[in-house]
């Protein structure tokens, strides 16, 4: 599968696989980004990309940056094959023990790691009942386990 990048500053760095059996791209910032506890920053990889109709991009934590750094992203992103600007990488930082401890990310720190993925289309119909399940209705915590 091709993915195409644009590039969008001088500084961007093409996506790349850590090994060859990775299922994530890692993505890089284009620019240093200081964090305080609670903060919330969108950071920048200096690229929009495009896929094929019927593809999408998911953007996930890479696991040092959460594990180690206390960075994660705020939920998974979706980039539709649609979307042409620019890819932000949504992060906070969660450390609260020391109020004021600050930490930094880097230009060319690996900050995000993207999958590519298929994807259908649902059907939506609207009934009156849905088939009955041993769990029901049952949520979160539900199945005991």
């Amino acid at each position: 599968m091709k993915v195409k990048l644009k590039k969008l500053h001088e500084d961007a760095v093409v996506p790349t696989y850590g090994t060859d059996e990775s299922a994530g791209a890692d993505l890089y910032a284009i620019e240093d980004v200081v964090f305080s506890p609670g903060d919330l920053r969108f950071v920048r990889t200096g690229w929009s990309m495009q896929v094929d109709p019927g593809y999408y991009i998911e953007i996930y934590n890479r696991g040092s940056m959460s594990a180690k750094r206390q960075l994660v992203i705020v939920s998974s992103r979706v980039v539709d094959s649609d979307y042409r600007g620019e890819i932000f990488v949504p992060i906070k930082y969660i450390f609260f023990l020391f109020d004021g401890f600050k930490t930094t990310i880097k230009k060319g720190d690996r900050i995000a790691q993207m999958i590519v993925k298929k994807y259908e289309k649902a059907d939506f119909e609207e009934v009156e009942e849905l088939s009955d399940t041993e769990r029901g209705d049952g949520g979160f915590g539900s199945t005991g386990k």
